[in-house]
């Protein structure tokens, strides 16, 4: 059973349209204050009816950010990350894993760093969505609707002194909250106190796990697996070969993005094996599809509706190399 695979299955009122200078200039304003503000305080995620909350502090230094994150409710697991550089402990299996975060992957805060908002007005309407407080502190609202049924929306809630997002929903195509994350309770400062950044699980008797980090980057002429339907607005940025998770062969991946949905398609050859599972799977706001073709297994997964994830698999074809991904 190909596992790799299958373990990627198992992380409205409306104001004035206003998505001009100013909103725009808001949201680079909270993706500066995300990735330079000095910070620490409660964060609360909350999917369908599990509630996790959890610690997070925040350092910007000359050598880039410095962040760890640890699990209050639930399995034990501490995260520190230093750049792209990620440790994680995991107490209850006496483990560590270090890894690199890749583009396109990150957790609640870091997937809204890199956007070009600008760019989406295509996709996205954006509105300015009235006034509220989260975390005792006073906050404007900013409300993205995708402007098709492929993508999801979401509902920003930015600090007005700092610009810091407080609050986020991930809102469905009906507009029902599928995810919401918010600060509990938050501290900007000038600095952070060193001992909130350093690791307090004891590791001397763990087992360390390192990411393999050999990643083969495949060049448009070289492509073969390619996505013949997609949504409008969505472009392949990334094609490569890497482990996946429980797996000894590489297998291929594709990550699409419209600039703020993403979605990963993994290709692995079955060798003869029956595919592990077919069709739809979702969990919480995660859509996947599988599908077999040419004796390899697709799995198409991403925080986007049904519909795109099964778009997508079903247009994959495999073609000569060079043909490109329109």
């Amino acid at each position: 059973m190909k596992r790799g695979l299958l373990l990627l299955c198992l992380y409205l009122p409306f104001g004035a349209v206003l998505a001009g200078d100013d909103l725009i200039k808001s949201l680079s304003r909270m993706q500066d204050a995300l990735q330079n503000l000095n910070y620490y305080g409660t964060l609360v995620f909350m999917q369908g009816g599990d509630v996790q909350s959890m610690s997070l502090a925040h350092q910007a230094t000359d050598e880039g950010e410095v962040e760890r994150i640890v699990n209050l409710n639930g399995y034990a697991r501490e995260v520190i990350r230093k750049n792209d550089r990620v440790i994680c402990y995991l107490p209850d299996s006496k483990s560590v894993t270090v890894s690199t975060r890749r583009s396109g992957k990150g957790g609640w805060l870091s997937k809204l760093v890199a956007n070009d908002f600008a760019a989406m007005q295509a996709l996205y309407t954006f509105q300015m969505d009235g006034e509220d407080r989260v975390a005792g502190r006073f906050t404007r609202r900013v409300l993205i609707q995708p402007n098709d049924a492929f993508r999801y929306g979401y509902r920003l809630w930015l600090d007005k002194d700092s610009g810091l997002l407080l609050k986020s929903d991930l809102l469905s195509e009906s507009a029902e909250i599928l995810e919401q994350a918010m600060f509990a309770e938050i501290s900007i400062v000038d600095e952070v106190p060193p001992e909130m950044l350093q690791p307090s699980t004891p590791s001397e008797d763990f087992v360390w796990y390192e990411e393999n980090n050999e990643i083969e980057e495949i060049p448009p002429e070289a492509q073969t697996w390619r996505v013949m339907e997609m949504p409008v607005g969505f472009k392949l940025v990334s094609q490569m070969r890497h482990l996946l998770p429980d797996s000894s062969q590489l297998a291929e991946h594709l990550l699409i993005t419209d600039g703020l949905a993403s979605v990963s398609i993994y290709i692995e050859a079955l060798n003869g094996e029956p595919a592990p599972f077919d069709g739809p799977f979702k969990r919480g706001a995660v859509n996947v599809y599988s599908t077999a073709l040419d004796d390899h297994q697709i799995v198409v997964v991403g925080e986007v509706p049904a519909a795109t994830v099964e778009m997508m698999a079903r247009s994959v074809r495999r073609q000569p190399p060079g043909a490109g991904n329109d």
